[in-house]
């Protein structure tokens, strides 16, 4: 049977005229082969129909040449950590919240943290407390290991993370239970500043934090 695919010798200038189904059907070496030019030609919605052998089958210059911004949440759980750390600053600050939530910790681990926008640095940070309180076992130790795979984010001790847990456990917290709350958030940013070079960087939004914001972090409380 003769295949209607393009022979990767052969290509032409860019994958335009490919269907999703074709895009599907690439085999490894035929997305490998293709050039940084053709990468960035691909429309949004022959990125979305890249399947996972084919995200990780991508080398360090095609991942910087692809519009990271039109994968999907399950496409971004897809990438190596290796990719995870060829992304250049501008592919990173064009990630999405949906795509920030998806990440999971070996490639939040593999992210330059430092090229993140203060609005993705947030829901970064929230993205990993409420996933580590929303399972289904909601006790401390259950929060503290699941705490426990962020630690090279942020350095957080039993007494922290108890701290935390009380606070996400109650919806009417108390004032001064902010006022720490904000301190802890502040603290991480401050470590984290220090580790990677963060120093200057804004961070102001901690400042106007409220209440109500933060528990608008947490709609399944």
């Amino acid at each position: 049977m003769q295949s209607n695919l393009p022979n990767p010798g052969v290509f032409k200038r860019t994958y335009g005229p490919l269907t999703e189904e074709q895009i599907k059907a690439l085999e490894t070496e035929q997305i490998q082969s293709l050039t940084t030019e053709q990468i960035q030609s691909l429309t949004a919605k022959q990125i979305k129909a890249l399947i996972a052998k084919q995200i990780k089958a991508l080398i360090a210059k095609q991942i910087q040449a692809l519009q990271i911004q039109y994968l999907t949440a399950k496409q971004i759980q897809a990438l190596k950590p290796e990719q995870i750390q060829a992304l250049t600053e501008e592919q990173i600050q064009s990630l999405t919240a949906k795509q920030i939530d998806a990440l999971k910790p070996e490639q939040i681990q593999a992210l330059q943290i430092q090229a993140l926008k203060p609005e993705q640095f947030r829901a970064l940070f929230f993205n990993i407390l409420t996933k580590s309180y929303n399972t289904s076992d909601k006790t401390l130790e259950n929060f503290q290991e699941k705490l426990g795979e962020y630690s090279f984010l942020c350095v957080i001790n039993r007494e922290d993370s108890r701290q935390v847990f009380d606070y996400m456990h109650s919806k009417d917290s108390t004032a001064e239970q902010f006022q720490w709350f904000k301190g802890f958030i502040q603290g991480c940013v401050t470590q984290i500043s220090l580790q990677q070079e963060l120093n200057g960087v804004n961070y102001s939004w901690i400042s106007s934090v409220q209440p109500q914001n933060t528990l608008n972090q947490f709609p399944q409380l």
